[in-house]
């Protein structure tokens, strides 16, 4: 938990047991598996994100083409 959650500033902050013994988890890896693991959550959460961007776009356009009818 930050600093930041504790004053409001983020509103996203969910620490259920089980994603605690994960971090800890990650955290006792030796530093390049450690990072392998960052990088694999990195990819993973920007291929959801553009995912996600993508879908918007496709339906704003089906939007648009259906008001054009």
């Amino acid at each position: 938990m930050t600093v930041d959650y504790l004053l409001g500033g983020a509103t996203n902050m969910v620490l259920d047991k089980t994603l605690l013994k994960r971090m800890e988890d990650i955290e006792a890896l030796p530093p390049d598996e450690k990072e392998k693991v960052y990088y694999f959550i990195d990819m993973a959460i920007a291929y959801n994100k553009t995912k996600k961007h993508i879908q918007v776009k496709q339906r704003a356009r089906a939007i648009c083409a259906g008001s054009l009818l």
